[in-house]
């Protein structure tokens, strides 16, 4: 045994879900069966999870969106004259 571990201590043990963990798979889901970004978002504010772990299903969800609804986001930059 390593200095510092005790015994019967360690990283095999399988874990059981979390509730953040179960709100991941869902939120994975959801997009994955085309729901809209804002049905994902009303379904991650209904959650009880804390403040951060919502702002972490927001950022899955929204790094998984399509780009149908990524083109609601973007920022048209016109042409500028030529040589600009």
């Amino acid at each position: 045994m390593r200095a510092g571990q005790r015994e019967g201590v360690g990283m095999n043990v399988t874990p059981t879900p979390t509730a953040y963990t179960s709100y991941r798979d869902t939120v994975r889901d959801l997009i994955q069966a085309g729901e809209s970004f804002g049905e994902v978002e009303a379904a991650i504010d209904s959650t009880e999870l804390k403040e951060d772990a919502k702002a972490a299903l927001w950022l899955l969800a929204f790094s998984m969106r399509d780009q149908r609804d990524r083109g609601t986001a973007r920022v048209s930059i016109p042409a500028g004259p030529s040589g600009c």
